[in-house]
């Protein structure tokens, strides 16, 4: 733990969390702002046959060591960081300059707002920077100096036109443009890509740097002989801006982050997020912080159903107080508002969602969903305020994606919540099947687009539940949180689907070993003890029922194991 005095209000800032600092002693005395290093690291968004590259996929494929750090970052003179609210890009932003403040360098943090409306000198907090007239001394001076300037989306919501606040910065840094390193920042949803980024590069163009060149070719050099040209080694390029999107938190971020909270046995947490397939709860400092301080009150992590819940009345608020006072669009309704969003997405077979970008004209292919056809009822703003809120991650080019609904579970609890509402309302229960079931030569089935949504359902509606079971019972243990639903539906499901594949009527299906470690809680067991018996000469069938036995670690059917061991 370093303590500088330079610092000019009192602040800690925890290099290794898991030294076991007791972060709330260490606040209770200071009174101040605590700041966790967790080397934050980024990922460029460029734009390629007109789309912008994935940052999701570096996180699920493990392609982090492609990432870049605030090291590198600082070496680029014109950095645009963009990410979704509650990614923590603010404390982020203040802390690097504070950190090149501390050590001597001329460095300031100001919101976009402030220096569009002031300008970059009346703009600077002076709680970061040693002082505003550092801008002046920076100015006269031959060294280098890093700009953090932060929310390019609360200043457009606040009607600071972003050329304004760019032709601001332009002037504070005139005659010294080499030696400033600006960084914007902002929410992703209202980043126009192309256009921003042509303002930027018209007010704030970078320097020319040197590139070396390959050497020509002999046939090459002899005609630029004949031709009496200069032969360069070098070309002179201006060097781009660099734009790069915040990724998500890490196994070892998180448990960093969740050391320097305070929380207790971080062993023990971290394998309850396991355990609960929690882990979509903590890859944001926002998400991973409600998440910390639920384990901190409670001792304990929730069903997936319950923490969804709890997680989307927590993301669904406005996370700046400020922004907040000024919004119209409560958590109510914006949760409503939510719900008919990922209906739509849904049954309208669709991933992701249109961001408002005059510049972008999306092909009709795979077209994002458009928010003014599913949302007639809210206004633009309110729509954009939407877009804003914590539960949607930027996706590629002109889009966004509900957070963490990578294999479509998010989207399909909504539309869940949306038809359960929709039930309880005035919707029957045979216009109810009919969206969800079909008959298709003779066959029951549970629409494949709609399964998901299905086993979600069944959690709150039993009759759905029933139908499920008679139709798809493998759905209530591959599918939506199975710990949520009643012991009755689930020894039901699991008694189905065994006397089917004994039947041959269904094939064992494809398990994932986290549904069914949801699926298998020790309640099931005396229905395991039966089927065992009753079938356990039926191959299929008895190493089905002792996978789930071996995943729910259920200890009361071990004997049925053999040589199984739990641990």
């Amino acid at each position: 733990m370093m303590i500088s005095q330079a610092i000019p209000y009192p602040y800690i800032r925890l290099q290794r969390a898991s030294r076991g600092v007791n972060v709330t002693s260490v606040r209770r005395f200071w009174r101040g702002f605590v700041f966790i290093d967790l080397d934050r690291q980024f990922v460029e968004w460029r734009e390629q046959d007109g789309e912008l590259s994935d940052p999701e996929v570096y996180g699920r494929f493990g392609l982090r060591g492609k990432a870049k750090g605030w090291p590198d970052l600082r070496t680029s003179h014109r950095v645009v960081v963009l990410a979704e609210a509650g990614s923590g890009k603010t404390d982020e932003l203040k802390e690097q300059a504070r950190q090149l403040s501390v050590r001597g360098s001329f460095a300031f943090y100001a919101t976009v707002q402030d220096v569009g409306r002031e300008g970059l000198e009346s703009a600077v907090d002076a709680r970061v920077a040693r002082d505003r007239a550092a801008v002046a001394a920076w100015r006269s001076s031959e060294e280098s100096a890093w700009f953090f300037v932060d929310s390019i989306d609360e200043a457009k919501l606040d009607n600071v036109r972003l050329e304004r606040a760019l032709a601001r910065l332009a002037e504070a840094i005139a005659g010294a443009e080499a030696r400033a390193h600006i960084v914007l920042a902002g929410r992703h949803t209202d980043w126009e890509f192309r256009r921003d980024l042509m303002r930027l590069e018209e007010a704030l163009p970078g320097p020319t740097v040197g590139r070396t060149v390959a050497p020509p070719s002999p046939t090459e050099l002899l005609v630029k002989v004949i031709r009496h040209e200069e032969v360069r080694p070098e070309k002179i390029e201006r060097e781009a801006p660099v734009v790069v999107v915040l990724l998500s938190l890490d196994t070892t971020r998180v448990r960093l982050f969740a050391s320097g909270k305070g929380a207790p046995s971080l062993d023990v947490f971290l394998s309850a997020i396991e355990e609960g397939d929690l882990w979509q709860f903590a890859r944001r400092p926002l998400d991973l912080d409600w998440l910390v301080q639920f384990w901190i009150t409670n001792k304990r992590l929730g069903s997936l159903a319950e923490m969804l819940a709890n997680s989307f009345a927590e993301r669904l608020q406005e996370t700046n107080l400020d922004r907040a006072r000024r919004d119209p669009l409560t958590a109510e309704r914006a949760m409503a508002a939510l719900e008919r969003v990922g209906a739509a997405l849904v049954f309208g077979k669709k991933m992701t969602i249109a961001i408002p970008d005059g510049e972008v004209v999306l092909s009709d292919n795979n077209r994002p969903l458009d928010l003014g056809d599913v949302l007639p009822d809210l206004g633009a703003d309110e729509r954009s305020r939407l877009l804003s809120r914590p539960v949607f991650d930027p996706a590629t080019f002109g889009r966004a994606r509900l957070h963490n609904d990578n294999q479509a579970v998010v989207r399909a609890y909504l539309t869940a919540r949306w038809l359960y509402r929709l039930r309880r309302a005035n919707l029957t229960l045979q216009a109810l099947f009919s969206l969800l079931f079909a008959e298709t030569y003779g066959i029951k089935l549970t629409k494949p687009s709609l399964q998901e949504t299905a086993a979600w359902l069944s959690i709150w509606d039993n009759d759905v539940a029933q139908e499920v079971i008679r139709r798809s019972p493998h759905l209530l243990i591959t599918a939506g949180d199975p710990a949520s639903l009643s012991v009755a539906n689930r020894a039901n499901a699991l008694t189905q689907l065994i006397e089917r594949t004994v039947n041959g009527d269904e094939a064992v299906p494809m398990l994932d070993p986290e549904t069914v470690k949801r699926f298998s809680k020790p309640d099931l067991s005396p229905t395991i003890r039966f089927l065992w018996e009753k079938y356990k000469g039926h191959e299929p069938a008895s190493l089905l029922l002792l996978r789930i036995m071996w995943l729910g670690r259920l200890t009361e059917c071990a004997e049925f194991g053999g040589r199984i061991h739990f641990r």
